[in-house]
């Protein structure tokens, strides 16, 4: 008797356990669609974008992007679009499996190989293999949120090696996020925090996440009301000044603003 409570208490967690993620791999309810299917058979281009439309827990049809088409990958400057064939883009990259999670699962998103800078101007959710491929900057004035089930995390090193899945070098965040720290996803090798301190102004950088070795992009200067911005610093006393062109960030660091009385 005590095994078979065991055997169902086993059986009653793994189910849990599958719908727990299934619930990360955002599943199709559109109807025209099965509930596996691929959306990619369904998937529709506008404005460049590669996207299909679906109702999740939105409460409306939106549209979800899937990729670029050819000409889009060789932009110097890629914004994400707000809207696609009329519905609201509401997601970044969607992934699927062949069913119940016993099969391969598909990922798809952004390859922007020859792009520098991809701009976020509206909240959204972003996959997190929604972007690859691209080795430039994120920019995100909006709130994003990361949404899948951590897939970049269990990435091997040959994958990452092949240069499929390489990915952005500075990653400036605009807004006040609760989770940013998520965006270090998108920065498959050691990832770097930097956090800036105002002191006593208004910031309009709040956060800049920048793989290890690398320099890092000048942020928005803050405003003071009666105060002239007077660049960053590495120690509050603001004598040691950051230079954007020279120094490299290889630990998490706090940049603190100088400020000069007017």
């Amino acid at each position: 008797m005590k095994k078979r409570w065991i055997i169902l208490i086993s059986n009653i967690l793994s189910l849990m356990l599958l719908l727990i993620c299934l619930s990360g791999c955002k599943w199709l309810h559109n109807d025209e669609m099965g509930k596996y299917d691929d959306p990619w058979k369904y998937k529709q281009q506008k404005g460049g974008f590669y996207y299909y439309v679906d109702k999740w827990d939105f409460g409306e049809d939106a549209a979800v992007i899937l990729g670029l088409v050819s000409e889009m990958k060789e932009r110097e400057e890629l914004v994400i679009p707000e809207a696609l064939g009329g519905y609201p883009v509401r997601q970044i990259g969607a992934s699927h499996s062949t069913g119940l999670g016993t099969g391969p699962t598909y990922y798809y998103g952004i390859r922007a190989k020859n792009t520098e800078k991809i701009v976020i101007n509206h909240d959204c959710y972003l996959a997190d293999f929604g972007i690859k491929q691209f080795e430039g900057d994120i920019i995100v004035n909006a709130n994003v949120t990361i949404a899948g089930n951590m897939y970049r995390w269990y990435e091997s090193s040959e994958k990452k090696e092949d240069g499929k899945y390489y990915a952005a070098n500075n990653i400036q965040i605009n807004v006040e996020l609760e989770k940013y720290y998520r965006f270090e996803l998108f920065c498959y090798e050691q990832a770097n925090n930097v956090s800036y301190e105002a002191m006593g102004g208004n910031l309009k950088t709040f956060y800049t996440i920048v793989k290890d070795g690398c320099y890092l992009n000048l942020p928005h200067d803050p405003v003071r009301e009666g105060y002239n911005f007077g660049g960053w610093f590495k120690d509050e006393e603001c004598l040691k000044e950051w230079n954007f062109e020279e120094d490299i960030v290889e630990e998490d660091i706090t940049l603190y603003a100088k400020w000069i009385e007017v």
